[in-house]
């Protein structure tokens, strides 16, 4: 089993990360966990917006301090110089090529935007028996689409279980997808062109399509153990929206490991700077 998450230099998405991965870390301090990092120099970032104050209301995680917290941490990275993204340069979501180059059987992805609360370790087991387990998309909540003949609430890809394999493949499907779903040559282009702005949200319904493509067999997770956007009580994982992290950042921050008079951080006794 791994747990995954993709991340660039921007500094939003590393301060994200961090506390993201000091939950995940006080919860659990031997699953395996891996980073893949893209060296961009920004160049593929998601727009942030409002959120360029986070570095003056919560202070911005260097790039030094995310590295050494992942070597005392035990969290693998793997740094990529020269990703070429080709035709998609410049949208991160892309990215995920790399994860073509993941043999583990059994994989959960998170966004760097996830809280978590719990043990998320337990998953592995709870849903065994799927090749893919999600959230629900924002348009997913309210109706079903129809994906070749099939009617599907389409996926959230932002915290996704993938058993047997899939993560490896999706990887190696999911730059074809997106550049036909921007390109109208897909034949559900027009109807994402009409749910997302910009086609923005070209990877996530990649992500279902791939999965009905595949005839994979799905469910979602119970809301006990993964939610998204509005927070409906206790849960293992919490998925927000980014724009919305700051504020679920200080809802949440006491959940974080905490700190002790010298001012290292405390995670299951263990001492770090």
């Amino acid at each position: 089993m791994l747990v995954v998450y993709l991340l660039n230099e921007e500094p939003l998405y590393l301060t994200m990360a961090f506390y993201s991965l000091q939950m995940l870390r006080k919860h659990n301090q031997t699953i395996p966990v891996r980073i893949y990092f893209i060296k961009d120099n920004c160049r593929d970032s998601r727009k942030v917006g409002n959120l360029k104050d986070v570095k003056k209301r919560i202070g911005y995680i260097s790039q030094k301090k995310f590295f050494d917290f992942c070597d005392k941490q035990n969290i693998e990275v793997v740094i990529y110089d020269d990703l070429d993204l080709k035709e998609e340069t410049g949208y991160f979501s892309a990215q995920r090529v790399v994860f073509a180059d993941c043999l583990k059987e059994k994989v959960l992805l998170m966004d760097a935007d996830t809280f978590i609360f719990g043990d998320v370790g337990v998953f592995f087991e709870i849903y065994k028996d799927y090749d893919f387990v999600a959230t629900k998309n924002s348009y997913g909540e309210l109706k079903s689409v129809a994906i070749n003949g099939r009617d599907v609430l389409p996926f959230n890809s932002g915290v996704v279980l993938w058993n047997n394999g899939w993560f490896h493949k999706y990887g190696e499907k999911v730059y074809d997808y997106c550049i036909g779903l921007k390109n109208k040559t897909h034949p559900m282009g027009e109807f994402v062109h009409s749910v997302s702005v910009e086609c923005g949200g070209r990877e996530e319904f990649a992500c279902s399509l791939f999965v009905i493509d595949n005839d994979l067999k799905f469910t979602y997770f119970d809301a006990s153990h993964v939610q998204k956007e509005k927070y409906q009580g206790p849960t293992k994982v919490f998925h927000t929206l980014t724009g919305r992290w700051p504020h679920f950042y200080l809802r949440f921050k006491d959940k974080l490991p905490k700190k002790s008079p010298l001012g290292l951080i405390l995670i299951s006794g263990r001492n770090y700077a």
